[in-house]
């Protein structure tokens, strides 16, 4: 081959997409599962009920994948939060009650949605296997483990009982001997929107909340991050995401999980939430 002239270089050659299925180079940022997953759903679900076009008014092709669109200019998002409170920062909530505040109705049997066998679930879930105290979910391409935290929430209780609240909302309070209560509170469909711990002198320490205009958000089963810009991260994919089979020192866990957020969180999501996300 010819060698090019003096101050000339060669042709940079165009970095190719690692193929679908394998994971991104030392160093690269991968695409998120939801993002994946918003790209497949827009293609072939929103172009059958927009003729032809995506849910943002974009044309898809004839196979059902979405055309090439524009790529919108970055949003500057400024620097990563430091910690979970900067992370939190725009998080809004409403007057958030006591668990106890509201008057319910005491029931006698337990029920319907404590026991995740006979949990309401939306069309399109399909229970594939029952083990022990779990229950395995299909549902949108997506395997979910849901587990019973009954037994571990009633150990060392002298008394369980039941509400009925407001909405097909349920309340389980269960007092142990040395005076804590233990308050959840469950929507329609078994899904936790509020758990505190509260201490004999009456003080309560929330362990879970969600803010009431999402409880009925909690039986679509969709997953929040389609809600989301996609996440846009500039720092190496190896210091965000842990692969278990690099880890050669326990505390390498610990030192991961104390490190602060890779972006800024829009609200509080439930537990089964989170679950639910491929986010």
């Amino acid at each position: 081959g010819e060698q090019p002239s003096t101050g000339e270089q060669p042709a940079e050659r165009e970095q190719a997409a690692p193929a679908e299925g394998e994971g991104p180079a030392q160093g690269e940022a991968p695409v998120f599962d939801s993002q994946k997953e918003r790209k497949r759903r827009g293609g072939r679900e929103n172009a059958r009920e927009t003729g032809g076009q995506d849910a943002g008014g974009q044309p898809t092709q004839q196979n059902g994948e979405q055309a090439e669109a524009p790529k919108p200019a970055p949003v500057d998002q400024g620097p990563p939060p430091t910690d979970d409170r900067a992370a939190q920062q725009a998080i809004k909530l409403e007057r958030m009650v006591r668990a106890t505040e509201e008057k319910g109705r005491r029931v006698e049997r337990v029920p319907e949605v404590e026991d995740i066998r006979r949990r309401p679930r939306p069309q399109g879930v399909d229970v594939v296997r029952e083990l022990g105290d779990r229950v395995i979910l299909q549902f949108n391409n997506q395997t979910i483990v849901e587990s019973d935290d009954t037994p571990r929430m009633r150990r060392g209780a002298r008394n369980v009982y039941y509400e009925e609240l407001s909405g097909n909302r349920t309340r389980e309070i269960v007092e142990r001997d040395n005076g804590i209560q233990i308050v959840t509170i469950r929507n329609r469909y078994g899904d936790v929107v509020q758990r505190s711990r509260i201490a004999p002198d009456g003080r309560e320490y929330v362990l879970s909340y969600v803010d009431e205009r999402y409880y009925e958000d909690d039986g679509d089963w969709r997953d929040p991050g389609d809600d989301l810009p996609p996440i846009r991260i500039d720092i190496p994919r190896e210091e965000y995401i842990l692969d278990s089979e690099e880890v050669e020192d326990p505390d390498d866990y610990y030192a991961f999980l104390e490190q602060p957020p890779v972006e800024r969180v829009q609200r509080l999501y439930s537990i089964d939430e989170v679950k639910r996300s491929a986010r």
